[in-house]
């Protein structure tokens, strides 16, 4: 029985995801980009077979949704901060991070405010607050480490 549970609540998350209509992914694309048949992914997204690591790897490179490699770092200290773009400078990853800061921050009090419209907080709105909570998070340690990374040859007078 255990065997047969493994592997499906991650695949009706990824169903989730990839059927999401504001989000829809295309299956036949999916399926093609993994390397594996539409058929193989039905049976996946289903949970009558697993994802491999290398199909979750392939699936993220593909649809770059953060929920997806977040989902491992659930129930963890951890949590995942986007890697600066290596071509950019070092001004500029520090200027577009402080706007993404910005941003999640700003929905992160769009949440707030829904959940307290009728001046309680539900379990449904602690869910969208704490979704939101961590993307702020995350895009906080990723301007933390735009900040604290040495671009060698980039931006000599930022990194005195």
């Amino acid at each position: 029985m255990a065997d047969l549970e493994r592997g499906k609540d991650f695949a009706e998350f990824v169903h989730q995801i990839v059927s999401h209509r504001d989000h829809q992914v295309s299956r036949k694309e999916l399926a093609e980009h993994l390397g594996i048949k539409y058929a193989t992914l039905h049976s996946r997204l289903v949970g009558r077979s697993c994802f491999s690591a290398d199909e979750i790897r392939k699936m993220i490179e593909f649809r770059p949704d953060l929920r997806l490699a977040d989902y491992f770092l659930e129930n963890t200290n951890y949590f995942l901060s986007k890697r600066a773009p290596q071509s950019s400078s070092t001004a500029r990853t520090i200027q577009s991070g402080a706007i993404e800061v910005d941003i999640e921050a700003g929905q992160l009090l769009e949440q707030v405010h829904k959940g307290l419209e009728d001046f309680k907080i539900c379990h449904n709105d602690k869910f969208h607050i704490a979704r939101e909570l961590a993307d702020v998070e995350r895009a906080l340690a990723s301007l933390k480490a735009a900040l604290e990374e040495p671009r060698p040859g980039l931006d000599p007078e930022l990194q005195e």
